[in-house]
């Protein structure tokens, strides 16, 4: 018995970092550990960042600009346009070299709108106006958008000297390493928010420090110089790869269409629940933060939960039923609204941590198939570019439900009025606005019956031949070895 509970607790907790040390030092010697390091830690510095391009909108538009929850749902609109374009800049560092090179000159370039934007926002006299903050927003939202899909690319390319294992290990340190800079990022940063008047000092002491980092990181990158004919006319013709795969192959259409889709009709009430849950239960920003910090340690778990027992699951399978548990989750907020959760004994901040740890344990459960699917989707020749177009609609659906969700907002007469000298917001309606959004979950549930395959793998045929093809390699290698 003893032996059993050392074994297993072996596997759960020591083997994982010995399997993490492992992959350092495999693909260090491969790839070079400078470039690991580099690569992690910016999407390290990302997902420590993640905070100003959620809250961090909400807190400072509200606190500082007095806008309307609907005229901060079309700033944070406007302020994630740049991600929705990543297949551009991805066309952009594939045809235009800067020195013969496609990351490096890049990665200073994105570096440097991050720190520019950052810095912006953090001196009043810059960004007075919520205009202009929104244009400073909107930099370093570019910025961190275009490091994104430069990191992305380099994995990609990367990926072939790995083999498929390694690629698979690089792609899930990268999103562990995002994950941890949330898990440490949001506290820190919902901290120095405070009530919601602190923002600026967070962009000021933080993120434009830390975007300083990004730029001394691209220093030590290294790059060969590319011998690729690259230009007007290789553009074009990524163009028309793109275009033929993605509208002419049903396989890759319909799965593009749900990815679409499945954001783009579900109503975003975030922005009003974050005000109602300020105004009415006295849930601060700084508090909001740390029940996002639990979500986080959840989402850890989602992604472990897919990789240890989900991974040769169905596609539509396992996107429906998450998609139906997300349904239910999303009742949770209307319980919050209604005030249902105290009327059973339960308080509102064990029921609000509890509603957000099951929610991001089941979204990322659902995120790793999404990106997994998605990377089969990919064409060869035009990996990183197609893995951006599809993240693109991803982030796009999300918009497109930012836009009408405004309307709605607005028209359910969400908008802010003085009683007693204090700003208060009306939220009769709220409750109406996440049936909606609700009904938006649910339906992209029936829209995977239509648009995904019923297979874990998109082209079966093509991952036999790419696993055949690494079989020989190491059979290969195997031979020279004991040859020497």
């Amino acid at each position: 018995m003893g032996r059993s509970i050392k074994s297993i607790a072996h596997a759960h907790l020591v083997q994982p970092f010995l399997d993490l040390h492992r992959f350092f030092v495999e693909s260090g010697k491969k790839v070079g550990l400078i470039f690991v390091v580099i690569t992690a830690g910016v999407y390290f510095l990302q997902g420590f960042r993640d905070y100003a391009l959620g809250d961090g909108i909400v807190w400072m538009f509200e606190e500082e600009f007095k806008l309307t929850p609907a005229e901060i749902t079309n700033v944070d609109s406007t302020i994630n346009i740049p991600w929705n374009i990543k297949m551009i800049y991805g066309l952009i560092f594939d045809s235009f070299p800067i020195f013969h090179r496609h990351d490096q000159p890049y990665l200073f370039l994105a570096a440097g709108m991050q720190f520019l934007g950052f810095l912006g926002i953090a001196i009043p006299s810059f960004s007075s106006t919520s205009g202009a903050a929104t244009g400073f927003f909107f930099l370093f939202s570019m910025g961190i958008a275009a490091s994104d899909v430069l990191a992305d690319a380099m994995i990609v390319k990367k990926a072939k000297i790995l083999g498929k294992a390694g690629g698979a290990d690089f792609q899930t340190l990268c999103w562990i390493s995002l994950q941890f800079g949330v898990l440490i990022g949001t506290p820190v940063s919902s901290t120095i928010v405070g009530d919601g008047s602190g923002a600026r000092s967070l962009y000021a002491y933080v993120y434009t420090v830390s975007s300083g980092l990004v730029f001394i990181a691209a220093f030590f990158l290294t790059e060969k110089p590319s011998k690729v004919k690259t230009g007007p006319k290789f553009l074009f013709n990524q163009i028309r790869i793109l275009l033929k795969a993605a509208l002419f192959d049903m396989k890759i259409f319909l799965p593009i269409l749900w990815i679409l889709l499945n954001g783009a009709v579900i109503a975003d009430m975030s922005t009003p629940m974050a005000l109602w849950k300020r105004q009415e239960i006295n849930i601060s920003p700084a508090v909001q933060g740390y029940l996002s910090m639990g979500g986080t340690i959840s989402a850890i778990v989602g992604m472990a939960l897919y990789a240890r027992y989900f991974k040769e699951t169905p596609f539509r399978k396992i996107l429906f039923w998450t998609q139906f548990l997300l349904t239910i989750v999303s009742f949770f907020d209307i319980m919050l609204v209604k005030r249902w959760n105290v009327a059973i004994g339960l308080p509102d901040l064990p029921f609000l941590f509890g509603g957000r740890v099951i929610t991001y344990a089941i979204s990322y459960l659902q995120q790793i198939p999404f990106l997994v699917m998605a990377a089969q989707l990919c064409p060869d020749g035009i990996e990183a570019t197609f893995f951006a177009t599809l993240m693109s609609c991803s982030n796009g659906g999300g918009n497109i439900a930012r836009k009408w969700s405004a309307l709605l907002i607005d028209a359910l007469g969400m908008t802010p009025r003085k009683v007693d000298g204090k700003r208060v917001v009306n939220f009769q309606n709220l409750e109406l606005g996440l049936w909606i959004s609700l009904g938006g979950v649910a339906l992209g549930g029936l829209l995977v019956f239509i648009l995904i395959p019923n297979t874990a793998h998109i082209f079966p045929e093509k991952e036999a031949r790419e696993a055949e093809l690494e079989a020989s390699e190491a059979a290969e290698k195997g031979e020279k070895s004991e040859k020497i």
